[in-house]
C-alpha cells in the first residue's frame, strides 16, 4: 500500500496537482484516550464535514475529496481486512479490500480512518508499527458513531 500511495502522490506532482492531505489529527496521549475520546471525536468529524444521519453514505467522497485521503480498492484475500498509513512524504491512505461488499468496505473504511485521526496519539510516526489491542477497542465506539 506504501508503494500504492507514493506513486499515487508522484503521479499527482507530474499533472501539477499535488493535493497534500487535510485530515486533522486528534489530540491527546494513548495512556489516557478514553471510549467517550472516540466517540467525541466521531461526533467532531460528522458535524465538521456535514456527513449527517447517514455517514456511511457520503464519508468515501469526503475523505477522497475533501480530506485528500489516497482510497484504493483492491482485491486481496482474508475478507474484512483493510489497512491503512499516514507518511509526510505522501499523506494518508487507506486499503480496502474489493472483494468485501460494500458494508463491509464502509466499515473498515470508518475502522482505518479512526487509525489515522489517532496516529499521533497511538503510532507516534511508525507507518510499520501494528495496531495495539487498546487501539483496537477504541475504534469500536468510533464506529459506532461514525458510520
Amino acid at each position: 500500500m506504501i508503494q500504492l500511495a507514493e506513486q499515487f502522490h508522484r503521479l499527482e506532482q507530474v499533472c501539477g496537482n499535488p493535493r497534500p492531505c487535510a485530515l486533522s489529527s486528534a489530540e491527546g496521549c494513548s495512556e489516557t484516550f478514553r471510549y467517550s475520546d472516540a466517540e467525541r471525536l466521531a461526533h467532531q468529524l460528522r458535524k465538521s464535514y456535514s456527513l449527517g444521519e447517514r455517514p456511511a453514505c457520503s464519508l468515501l467522497s469526503v475523505l477522497e475529496e475533501v480530506c485528500r485521503v489516497k482510497v484504493f480498492h483492491l482485491p486481496f484475500e482474508r475478507s474484512g481486512t483493510a489497512a491503512c498509513t499516514l507518511s509526510d512524504r505522501f499523506g494518508a491512505a487507506i486499503l480496502l479490500n474489493s472483494n468485501n461488499i460494500r458494508w463491509r468496505r464502509n466499515f473498515d473504511l470508518a475502522h482505518e480512518l479512526f487509525h489515522l485521526l489517532t496516529w499521533n496519539i497511538f503510532r507516534q510516526g511508525d507507518s510499520l508499527k501494528e495496531s495495539s489491542e487498546q487501539e483496537e477497542k477504541f475504534a469500536n465506539p468510533f464506529l459506532s458513531q461514525s458510520v
